[in-house]
């Protein structure tokens, strides 16, 4: 109490001093967290030290980024001339990228045939179909092979994949210009192709772009309803304009704090701001209705701020600090996304109250002081806001009902509990960042595409180590492969088929 009695008296003698200390550490950090970084790739989430993140990244270094844009093409009949020549056209375009490494398309691909003289590889279409009769011909050889039937073209031949690989980028801003250079390349060369995207690149920057798209609806419409109940209960320009002006305050100085600790904003992260709009909100407005409550008692300004804060601020301190401990809980996540979300939500929330029980008392501090009117002997008493007594009456009876029938209150509340506790046993956890996506968003539309025709667009690698020219290796990676086909998952390729079909052509195809 004594304290909040000191921040009272720092408070009354240099509001000025507060008010330019916060607008100057605001532009600062708002110059911060114009420039913070996003990041795209959900393998930051996991902590660096995770024993499965480090075999990834292995496994990138050692055999090349698992990144990945695919292209899916459509048409009636993607072995028609025009539709071939266009998955050319394509395919070259990406292939001059950068950033690309490898392109596989249907047009590129290189097929083993034995030949008299030994082992010959070639290009699975030598030549692009130059009429209806060839493309029928090309048809029949590509579709009644397992090798690429449902791997790179679909088996109705409406639908092929063009994979490309990338260097790995985890950085927002490069992911993004990667993906962009690809779209104007497939438009720049596509001719009638019906195109759709897929791969993780691709649904990270449509979550983005969705995600950038909800932050800037939802925190006017958090905005606007506010100011609502603002004007409803407080009916003051102060009551509205500042507890806002609060949380907008907060919300640059947590992401800006944010920048400096060199934290990227992550998928989670976005919903920092609309949350501490609705959160920190609630202590400017304790601040700003004590204050108004003293005015209308005949206290001076100075009177008024220093009632406010020593009546409210260690009460809103204990409700601010519950807060912080329930988001300061998730810093103990193993998870880097939860971590960040939990300690600058936690932060934020301090810098709220912080903010509210400051600059708000200086503001208002700065106002002219409104000389108290005596009232006339016979005046009536002022009347009431309409909304407040709306408000407290409904949460009287409420009260009044309750404590008039508090054992079935009681009864209620533990069936309640008892209803939760039965369904907590039947929750499931899941993860599929695509889900958050619209069903009609480019990327969906690819994952039903590939799901429906390739088998699925869930890449999943193993790492299996031994000796190659062991035929005991071979055939357990073999049977390894048949384990998984049969868990119901399309059937996995390893060097153990290449092998396979190598052998298979030294020998004029004979199984």
């Amino acid at each position: 109490m004594i304290r909040i009695k000191l921040l009272s008296k720092f408070v009354n003698k240099f509001p000025r001093l507060i008010i330019a200390v916060i607008i100057v550490a605001t532009i600062v950090f708002g110059v911060f967290a114009a420039g913070i970084d996003r990041q795209s790739d959900l393998a930051g989430s996991i902590p660096s030290s995770h024993p499965r993140l480090k075999e990834y990244l292995e496994f990138m270094e050692e055999y090349g980024s698992n990144r990945a844009v695919v292209v899916v093409a459509s048409s009636d009949d993607i072995f028609a001339p025009q539709s071939m020549q266009t998955i050319d056209r394509i395919t070259n375009s990406l292939t001059d990228l950068p950033f690309v490494v490898s392109v596989s398309s249907l047009t590129n691909l290189v097929d083993m045939k034995g030949t008299p003289e030994g082992l010959a590889s070639g290009p699975i279409i030598p030549e692009l179909p130059q009429s209806q009769a060839e493309a029928d011909l090309l048809r029949e050889g590509i579709l009644p092979n397992p090798w690429y039937s449902g791997n790179v073209v679909s088996a109705d031949g409406k639908s092929t994949l063009i994979l490309v690989n990338l260097e790995y980028i985890s950085v927002f801003e490069e992911s993004k210009l990667m993906l962009d250079q690809i779209t104007t390349a497939v438009d720049e060369a596509n001719d009638g192709l019906e195109i759709h995207y897929a791969g993780a690149i691709v649904m990270e920057q449509q979550i983005n772009r969705f995600l950038n798209t909800d932050v800037l609806l939802l925190i006017p419409v958090v905005v606007f309803c506010i100011v609502l109940v603002l004007f409803l209960t407080l009916r003051s320009w102060q009551g509205v304009l500042l507890p806002l002006a609060t949380v907008l305050i907060s919300v640059v100085w947590t992401v800006g704090i944010m920048s400096i600790a060199g934290r990227p904003l992550s998928f989670l992260g976005y919903v920092l701001p609309v949350l501490l709009v609705g959160v920190g909100s609630a202590y400017g407005i304790h601040i700003v209705a004590r204050y108004q409550e003293g005015i209308r008692h005949g206290l001076s300004g100075q009177e008024a701020i220093h009632n406010a804060i020593t009546s409210t601020g260690a009460a809103v301190w204990m409700a601010a600090l519950t807060t912080i401990a329930g988001f300061g809980s998730l810093v103990f996540s193993k998870m880097e996304m939860f971590k960040d979300f939990g300690a600058f939500s936690a932060i934020g929330v301090t810098i709220a109250f912080l903010i509210s029980i400051t600059f708000i008392p200086a503001i208002l501090l700065l106002l002219p002081d409104k000389p108290a009117k005596e009232a006339a002997p016979a005046a009536k008493p002022k009347r009431r806001n309409g909304f407040i007594a709306f408000t407290e009456n409904a949460l009287g009876h409420l009260a009044a009902w309750s404590a008039k029938h508090y054992g079935l209150v009681s009864l209620g509340v533990l069936l309640l509990v008892f209803g939760a506790l039965l369904g907590w046993p039947r929750l499931t956890t899941t993860f599929d960042p695509g889900g958050f996506l619209p069903t009609n968003s480019d990327h969906r539309v690819a994952e039903t595409i590939v799901n429906d025709g390739f088998g699925g667009s869930v890449e999943l690698d193993f790492l299996v180590k031994g000796d190659l020219n062991d035929p005991a290796f071979l055939n357990n990676l073999v049977a390894m492969q048949d384990a998984v086909e049969a868990m119901g998952l399309q059937r996995p390729l390893s060097i153990a088929d290449l092998l396979i079909k190598t052998n298979r052509a030294l020998h004029n195809d004979d199984p």
